[in-house]
């Protein structure tokens, strides 16, 4: 664990911000078009689709999770499987506080520093998700009526997650299941960074404030990207050992994630501009969007396959390269395998129930 190259599943942790980015992004590109040319906004319709999209499938698994998943487990961990503190919010938990994750507020509900207690644990990202969708219309709508007022706004929840997350980090522990951990992992506030430079990002395509660079422009944002992710992810490796200063830590804890996705952003912001490269071409293929289409699934589904798989193993694992090979791609088959399935008898029919409602009921197209 103390190689070099080990701190790519080390940093393997940013990817939860890349997802933050990208949900700031995708949604502000899909919320302009409905704040900024319509006279008026139906606010609750613009909520309500939100959460419409992402409920349904999310309900069903938990009922799976509560309800199938031990029964999946075979052999001698059976009865630890269906334990709450082994199993990591099993059933006494789902049955308990079901409703805090379909209204995305698990998080918080119950308020306890370990992901033992809450309903499907790995649920908290939504939560989050939800919690910063719910303040971008506002912004939106901000934006439009006063950059100023906007750009103040911003700054003043920059400085106040970054404020929060170093507090947590100051002379705390923050070794993985810590108290200091969970706070600085699941809360809202500790994703801020990630999200809004997704937010201006869109805002600044949308205002067509993208342009083509020059080629040394194109290679001083390629540089000071990849610089940027490299001693994001590479970093800590100088603190294998402990030796940081607890001053480094909070510096490097605090502003870590929002460096990451400002490499991550520059990059995207290179794609965007009509400079061509390898990369744009090869994010543009087709192929990807029945992936990107299943990908929410996967992500709901296949902690529930690693989970009953793990808890079904009749004896030690030995762990190496090719051991983590094997065990990613056959997750990761079964998780689109599943989300596929779920796609069809779940997703898409819910998606085109509502297009139908509101089609009758408004007697237009248009969702939102």
């Amino acid at each position: 664990m103390k190689r070099f190259s080990f701190q790519f599943i080390v940093g393997g942790f940013f990817a939860v911000d890349s997802f933050y980015f990208l949900s700031g992004f995708l949604g502000t590109v899909a919320l302009v078009e409905i704040i900024f040319k319509k006279n008026k906004v139906n606010w609750p319709l613009i909520y309500f689709h939100r959460w419409w999209r992402l409920t349904p499938l999310y309900f069903c698994l938990i009922w799976v999770w509560t309800y199938i998943t031990p029964r999946l487990v075979e052999g001698p961990l059976t009865y630890a499987a269906t334990t709450k503190e082994a199993f990591g919010g099993g059933s006494s938990s789902c049955e308990k506080y079901w409703w805090s994750n379909i209204l995305y507020i698990n998080n918080m509900v119950p308020w306890e520093d370990n992901l033992i207690s809450q309903c499907m644990p790995w649920g908290w990202y939504l939560a989050n998700d939800m919690q910063l969708f719910v303040i971008t219309p506002l912004l939106l709508w901000v934006y439009r009526k006063n950059k100023t007022i906007f750009a103040l706004i911003v700054a003043a929840l920059l400085i106040t997650s970054y404020s929060l997350v170093g507090s947590i980090i100051n002379g705390g522990s923050f070794k993985l299941g810590s108290s200091e951990w969970f706070n600085l992992y699941t809360k809202p506030w500790t994703r801020v960074g990630p999200y809004l430079i997704g937010v201006i990002l869109a805002l600044l395509w949308r205002e067509k404030k993208i342009i083509k660079l020059s080629n040394i422009f194109k290679f001083i944002g390629y540089a000071v990207s990849g610089l940027l992710l490299f001693i994001t992810v590479f970093g800590p490796y100088t603190n294998r050992d402990d030796t940081w200063t607890n001053l480094e830590n909070v510096f490097y804890y605090t502003f870590s994630r929002s460096s990451f996705i400002l490499g991550l952003a520059i990059l995207c912001y290179l794609m965007l501009s009509k400079n061509s490269s390898f990369i744009k071409t090869f994010l543009s293929y087709h192929f990807w969007t029945p992936l990107a289409r299943l990908s929410y699934g996967v992500y709901l589904v296949h902690p529930i396959i690693m989970i009953a798989a793990a808890y079904s193993t009749r004896h030690a694992i030995n762990w190496d390269i090719w051991t983590v090979t094997v065990n990613f791609s056959g997750y990761s088959l079964l998780a689109f395998v599943a989300s596929f399935v779920f796609w069809i008898i779940l997703e898409k029919p819910f998606a085109s129930l509502e297009r139908e409602v509101l089609t009758h009921f408004t007697g237009k197209k248009e969702l939102i």
